[in-house]
């Protein structure tokens, strides 16, 4: 009888435990998991850019062929604030640096994917790979940083702004420079995947 209430009490403490265990693990599951989805992931098509001390994988022999399985190989390095994927070459560069991917260059052989994490921006929610349709714009500015477009937008009292990072071949090679959006209100926007 002793060995059974023994027993009863063990698995009260390991199911306390589990418990615990399982909402430390929910807590960090979210963010965990909007990492590895590669879905958001930023994704800037036809892009290269310089990138320092990446670390630089043969995608084919590890059967990466596509930007979801880059998007893995990112979240799982530690050091990985974005990656660059040659599938014509079998090439991945997983990139340390978190800003390195603003002056990206046309190419027509390379993907660009960035964790969303190096996205965050304190008192904005992000939304990536979507296009900003909203009633009204109260600016529309070039800048050359994502930290120039908060400023102006916290500067224009503005709870929504948008940028187009990926700017395609018709930008020319190194423009170091993006189209930022300000809107007054984040009722005024819709957010939809880019056509």
């Amino acid at each position: 009888m002793k060995l059974a209430a023994f027993l009863s009490v063990t698995g009260s403490v390991t199911m306390a435990e589990c418990h615990r265990f399982r909402a430390e693990l929910a807590s960090k599951s979210t963010a965990l998991e909007s990492e590895g989805d590669a879905f958001n992931f930023l994704h800037l098509g036809g892009s290269f850019t310089d990138c320092s001390s990446p670390t630089i994988l043969d995608a084919n022999s590890m059967g990466i062929t596509s930007f979801q399985g880059a998007a893995q190989a990112c979240t799982s390095s530690p050091n990985c604030s974005f990656f660059m994927l040659n599938t014509d070459e079998g090439k991945l560069y997983l990139c340390p640096e978190s800003k390195g991917f603003l002056h990206a260059s046309p190419s027509s052989s390379w993907i660009i994917g960035v964790k969303p994490s190096a996205l965050d921006r304190a008192g904005y929610k992000v939304s990536l790979n979507k296009q900003a349709i909203c009633t009204s714009a109260i600016s529309q500015e070039t800048v050359t940083s994502i930290d120039e477009a908060e400023v102006m937008a916290r500067n224009l009292g503005s709870d929504v702004f948008s940028l187009n990072l990926n700017k395609g071949t018709a930008a020319g090679p190194s423009v170091p420079s993006m189209v930022c959006l300000t809107f007054n209100s984040k009722n005024e926007c819709v957010f939809k995947p880019p056509i």
